[in-house]
């Protein structure tokens, strides 16, 4: 932290914000290069947030690094360094409103807040960043982050740092986690967690150079064949029973490029349905992962405009009708886990009567993407399915026109 700066030796602020008393701006410090690893003969300077309460002034680093030529243009585009130094600001702000809500803002709590504590003390940094996931609406992850925390504390102790995690550290607990029956992707979750929290906070990392590498979880097959998908589909139900609805969703997530229920609940009529032929979305979970933003383009078939018919909820934005727009993030995913849970459970008691494997709402992606493996180009069926890691396929993808969706789509029928 550093106080009393001068405005002049600074470009200018950007991304200015006020809560109260207090305003905070993101500004290049211009007074001090520092070196870009991925980029060493630039001359980069760090970005930080300004923030100011009553006439006093603190800083944070934001861990960008950008050029001054790079400043003025960077909120112009859709730069990943952007949207990570928004994130930074956003958590901030989650920070200080909390403070202005219980009139207990001050510099040391927010500095508190800020993990401006033991870097080196593993639960304080999980529970530092577990807040800031959640502030940024990233419940998923948040999750994640808190279940790790949870397993090591049973393995570790309530006490540890990241100077005891070494290659014989992840070793031992990569066999406790055996011991007690997790799984392997489970395994596999906790130690790419923990491995993003000392990259995050810049410890020394002990699964760098191979030292220890994290097994892959299990591979498995979970797509029905077309029969059984068929048979599935066409089991007569009541009539606009919960059953009926949650079989017709399922339906929807496997003809629209297996489509998840969180981006199914999270589809607008003004945003998503462009017409009645096609319908965009941009995938969730890898959203704010893409400097590019990549936009996902599905048929609506005739039994799309059916179920669409059937449970759309004009009056309300979002199509399904389960969200609004004043819902916090907290609650929107409650609501989404609530739907998997209710869908998984009616999907069973069909596929129990017809003898058809285990079903789950996500069996609807796995078996999009089997069918139509042997029938349309990978990469078609990479951007179909919002691969957003697959840059060159995603990008080849640009040049298949709407008769080639038209085409492809057939395939399932």
């Amino acid at each position: 932290m550093c106080a009393n700066m001068k405005d002049k030796e600074f470009v200018p602020t950007k991304d200015s914000r006020e809560w109260g008393l207090v305003s905070g701006a993101a500004f290049l410090d211009t007074r001090r290069r520092v070196t870009d690893k991925s980029r060493p003969r630039a001359e980069t300077y760090p970005v930080k947030i300004r923030i100011t309460y009553k006439g006093r002034r603190t800083y944070y680093k934001t861990g960008a690094k950008i050029t001054k030529d790079e400043w003025p243009l960077i909120d112009a585009t859709t730069n990943k360094k952007w949207k990570d130094i928004k994130d930074f600001h956003n958590i901030i702000e989650g920070h200080v409103k909390e403070m202005n809500a219980k009139g207990e803002f001050s510099f040391d709590n927010l500095n508190v807040l800020m993990a401006r504590g033991d870097k080196g003390d593993v639960y304080v940094q999980f529970d530092t960043h577990t807040k800031a996931l959640r502030l940024q609406g990233r419940i998923n992850t948040a999750i994640s982050f808190e279940c790790t925390k949870e397993s090591i504390t049973r393995f570790a102790g309530q006490e540890l740092k990241f100077s005891s995690i070494n290659k014989n550290w992840l070793e031992r607990y990569e066999a406790y986690m055996e011991s007690i029956k997790n799984k392997r992707t489970t395994r596999s979750i906790y130690l790419r967690t923990l491995r993003s929290l000392i990259n995050k906070t810049g410890n020394p990392d002990p699964f760098a150079g191979g030292k220890f590498q994290i097994k892959k979880g299990e591979g498995r097959s979970i797509a029905l064949t077309r029969d059984e998908m068929n048979k599935l589909l066409s089991y007569p139900l009541v009539n606009l029973s919960v059953t009926h609805k949650m079989r017709d969703l399922f339906e929807f997530s496997y003809r629209c490029n297996g489509i998840n229920p969180k981006d199914i609940i999270n589809l607008k009529w003004e945003d998503n349905v462009i017409s009645d032929k096609y319908i965009i979305w941009k995938r969730s979970k890898t959203a704010r992962k893409n400097s590019t933003e990549r936009w996902i383009k599905a048929k609506i078939t005739d039994r799309m405009k059916a179920i669409i018919t059937s449970w759309g909820i004009r009056d309300n934005p979002y199509v399904f009708g389960y969200l609004t727009d004043d819902m916090t993030e907290e609650r929107k995913h409650v609501i989404c886990q609530n739907l998997i849970s209710v869908m998984n459970d009616h999907l069973n008691i069909i596929t129990k009567i017809l003898g058809l494997p285990h079903c789950t709402s996500y069996v609807a992606r796995h078996s999009f993407a089997s069918l139509m493996k042997n029938e349309a180009p990978l990469a078609y069926i990479s951007g179909a399915l919002g691969h957003a890691s697959l840059v060159q396929t995603q990008d080849y993808l640009g040049k298949f026109e709407d008769d080639d969706i038209d085409k492809y789509s057939k395939i399932l029928d």
